[in-house]
């Protein structure tokens, strides 16, 4: 089968969209068929050009045998409204003009949050009379209001019908978690559009042995208990609540804090830290897919956080399967939904209520200064793993596409 695949997010850059559609199309070549992914120039989330890399108008490389055509944007940080509208429009008319010019495709599949890839993914699709398969990662105009990014006016209404337009055309609608799918029939939608594919993890990606103490030593954390935050620092993340959770423990010397990675809120939290004057948290910048699972091991606790919102209750961030897939104890200040109740079933953590810095600090204390619990959560993760392989969500997804 011939699948041409829209997202704009691909490694080297290592967000969730990049590392999902990048794990099941390797596992689709390993198992005979062709994939082409159009994508952009990597720059997320700081909008610079990763090292290597130029914004060319068309660029073909080949990345374990994947063809991955690169085409020219707008790049802009992960920040603002007006320039990312830019970055997202430019990339929609370049990868709709670089799809139907491609040789004819069995299927075309784009990928969310934003919509406008997805409906460069119809567009292709439509030229080429092939079926077109939505895959549904975010609830998106809604998200942007639930953050606050923008308010409930005009262009989220029209968003929003682009939305239902593009959830209507659909052949297939692939979604990440069983809340989004629910969302979807309230719509409407026939049940025999629907599928469900968690996100995951590439447990063999976990498997290296290298004593992680070289690691904290490099960071001058040895002999120190490490709270991580791994991954984007955006507006959903809520991440003042662990900055004041880092200012209620600062005169704990033996916690050391490490926020890795970067995003739309990454200057107001060092600048929220230079102002608390804490020195208990350590920004790190965002590391490359190979190196990001060092953090994850030498992480004695990690921190997944949400804002309270309704519809935050329907995610599941996929840093809980890498976060189980390296043993790490979880504090989840998450809203009540699909992922508390992966947490809770397979004991791989603590849920709390999320934007509570109380909680937060009381969960920190209760594990540090419990080992054995901790590492009765660690093992009860890492079984866990195992019932969200990558490779059986890439299987699952691929039976899916073959059944159009």
């Amino acid at each position: 089968m011939k699948i041409l695949f829209v997202s704009e997010n691909f490694p080297p850059e290592s967000n969730a969209p990049a590392n999902r559609t990048y794990e099941h199309a390797c596992y689709w070549v390993k198992w005979g068929h062709e994939v082409t992914i159009i994508t952009s120039a990597p720059n997320f989330p700081e909008g610079k050009l990763f090292e290597g890399y130029s914004n060319d108008w068309y660029l073909v490389e080949w990345m374990d045998g994947i063809k991955v055509i690169r085409v020219k944007t707008y790049i802009s940080a992960n920040k603002g409204i007006l320039r990312r509208a830019i970055d997202y429009i430019s990339f929609f008319i370049m990868a709709s003009l670089t799809g139907i010019c491609q040789p004819r495709p069995d299927i075309v599949v784009g990928t969310s949050p934003q919509i406008l890839e997805v409906a460069a993914a119809w567009i292709i699709a439509v030229f080429k009379r092939r079926p077109f398969v939505f895959e549904l990662r975010d609830i998106w105009p809604e998200s942007i209001v639930a953050v606050g990014a923008m308010k409930h006016g005009f262009i989220i209404r029209i968003l929003e019908f682009y939305e239902r337009f593009l959830y209507r055309h659909a052949q297939l609608i692939v979604c990440v978690t069983e809340a989004f799918a629910d969302y979807l029939r309230n719509l409407g939608t026939k049940e025999n559009k629907l599928v469900v594919v968690r996100n995951g993890v590439n447990i063999e990606q976990f498997a290296d042995r290298e004593d992680p103490s070289t690691l904290k030593k490099e960071l001058g954390f040895e002999g120190k208990t490490i709270i991580s935050y791994i991954g984007t620092q955006g507006m959903a993340h809520s991440l003042d609540t662990l900055i004041d959770t880092a200012e209620k423990l600062k005169y704990n010397k033996n916690i050391v804090f490490m926020l890795v990675g970067s995003g739309a809120e990454t200057a107001k939290l060092k600048a929220l830290c230079k102002q608390k004057a804490l020195e208990n948290l350590h920004f790190i910048p965002r590391q490359i897919k190979s190196e990001i699972t060092r953090y994850w091991k030498i992480s004695d606790l990690t921190i997944i956080s949400l804002r309270n919102t309704k519809l935050f209750a329907t995610v599941i961030p996929s840093k809980i399967f890498e976060a189980m897939a390296a043993g790490t104890p979880m504090i989840c200040s998450i809203p009540k939904g699909e992922a508390s109740e992966i947490i809770v079933k397979y004991d791989a953590g603590i849920k709390i209520e999320p934007e509570s810095s109380n909680e937060m600090k009381n969960a920190i204390l209760s594990l540090v200064e419990s080992p054995e619990r901790r590492r009765e959560i660690s093992n009860n993760a890492k079984a866990a793993a195992d019932q969200f392989s990558r490779k059986a969500a890439a299987r699952k997804m691929l039976h899916a596409l073959q059944n159009l």
